[in-house]
């Protein structure tokens, strides 16, 4: 029976051939260097200014004017950020079965190896753009608070499952104590066995929903503190939530007769080659793909851009309408084609995101070849999209387990400086060994196989403890 970690090596490369090149690199540092070192010149993105604009007003908005200047100074010189996690609060996942892929640890300690790169080029802030277009009950989600080790609360209700996070209507606390019951008792119970410091940590989060007039506003404000926590004091977390700005970036551009999405989507032939193209991407969305999505409402006024494709007039003119009527939103893939193509940002995300974001590169060519915007592909080509932040991993507790949120909570640990040090040391191929398990359950319920093939427990050596 085949035991070796090697096999399992082998399948991640053969299941996600784009992460083969981090097994080459001696350190995370070398292996991630490049988009930390991304910054396009104005002429070669069109609406590259623009969209810095809108980035630096929109953490302006949810951080403050001091914050968004010092993040507008990174963003002159390194023009990315990590997009790996969903519109989420660090958790554990409630379960440990295989009937959904498990990936909380991987995106926690993602979004931490980007905080250590951070800190090694002399950035004070670790940018992450996450996208809130999943429902509430995600694993990756912010429909779940943990205070305690042992306290896992759902803060936004069942009815709200098919919902769009971006949509929510905003967390009101005082109002969810007085009419969720459960939810109270709840919470009282993870209050009373809290330690000192994790009441700290839920009050502060709580004085932050209160501050916010958005649910996804409250929950990347809150990500971001709770992150910091774990972070040395000279890093600091902050996120923010792409579909409250995609919309009108794309409605703007789309609105330019010389953007190649304008070019696209004013042809019928480009844009029928475009939509099948998009099509057939390889993601891990189940959805048909199409560039927009209806933004919808039932009975019970939950409002959802999942779940019905727009399949309407899409000339440019419609489509710009539409966008700043709230009618549809942008699909992920439509919103990663408008940063990797219009703006020339660079997004950092997980095995599957670089998957798809080659793709998206591969269309890309295509529609500038036939819109005769040459210069453009070669720009393009220079923009390093195969680099995954979520899947190597670097964290692993005393017992030998990947290291996740509720190990933070329960150790009380708070990473140092050595630490991330250590971090962007680690080999790649030692990185992905200690993803190992998680790859194994997430290719495994991914396929609907089981294999003989098991992971092994990786040697501790190397590792950040917890």
């Amino acid at each position: 029976m085949a035991t070796d970690n090697d096999t399992w090596i082998g399948r991640v490369l053969r299941e996600r051939p784009n992460l083969a090149a981090i097994l080459s690199f001696s350190t995370l540092e070398e292996y991630l260097q490049p988009v930390f070192e991304w910054n396009p010149k104005p002429h070669q993105f069109p609406y590259q200014q623009y969209l810095f604009d809108v980035l630096v007003a929109e953490f302006q908005r949810v951080y403050g004017q001091e914050m968004a200047e010092g993040i507008a100074e990174q963003l002159k010189y390194t023009f990315m950020a990590e997009t790996a996690g969903h519109l989420h609060l660090p958790r554990r996942n409630d379960t440990g079965t295989q009937e959904k892929t498990r990936i909380n640890a991987m995106v926690l300690q993602g979004q931490i190896l980007m905080a250590a790169m951070r800190r090694q080029c002399g950035h004070r802030y670790s940018v992450s753009i996450s996208s809130g277009s999943v429902g509430p009950c995600n694993d990756n989600s912010g429909g779940y608070l943990q205070i305690t080790p042992r306290s896992l609360i759902r803060i936004v209700p069942v009815s709200y499952d098919e919902a769009s996070q971006f949509l929510l209507p905003r967390f009101d606390y005082a109002s969810w104590m007085k009419n969720n019951k459960e939810g109270a008792r709840a919470m009282r119970q993870a209050e009373q066995e809290a330690t000192p410091e994790q009441r700290v940590r839920l009050q502060k989060v709580l004085s932050i929903f209160g501050k916010q007039d958005r649910f996804s506003d409250q929950i990347v404000a809150a990500h971001a503190y709770l992150l910091s926590c774990i972070l040395p004091p000279d890093v600091t977390q902050v996120t923010i939530d792409m579909d409250q700005f995609m919309s009108s970036v794309i409605a703007h551009i789309l609105r330019d007769e010389s953007s190649v999405m304008h070019g696209i989507f004013a042809d019928a032939q480009l844009r029928s080659e475009y939509i099948e193209a998009q099509k057939n991407v390889k993601t891990a969305m189940r959805d048909n793909h199409m560039p927009f999505n209806c933004i919808t409402t039932n009975e019970r006024g939950v409002r959802s851009a999942r779940g019905k494709s727009y399949e309407g007039d899409m000339s440019p003119a419609v489509l710009v309408q539409k966008l700043e009527n709230g009618e549809i939103a942008p699909h992920t893939l439509t919103q990663y084609f408008a940063y990797q193509v219009e703006c020339g940002f660079c997004t950092v995300g997980g095995m599957n995101q670089i998957q798809y974001m080659s793709s998206v590169r591969d269309i890309a060519k295509n529609m500038l070849l036939k819109l005769s915007k040459p210069e453009r592909i070669t720009a393009l080509e220079g923009m390093p999209i195969d680099k995954a932040s979520m899947t190597p991993c670097w964290g692993m507790t005393k017992s030998g387990r990947t290291a996740d949120y509720v190990d933070f909570l329960e150790s009380g640990r708070r990473l140092s400086d050595e630490d991330l040090e250590k971090i962007v040391h680690l080999s790649g191929k030692r990185s992905i060994e200690l993803a190992l398990p998680h790859l194994e359950m997430f290719f495994q319920v991914e396929s609907g196989e089981k294999t003989e093939a098991s992971v092994k427990q990786t040697s501790m050596e190397d590792y950040v403890l917890i």
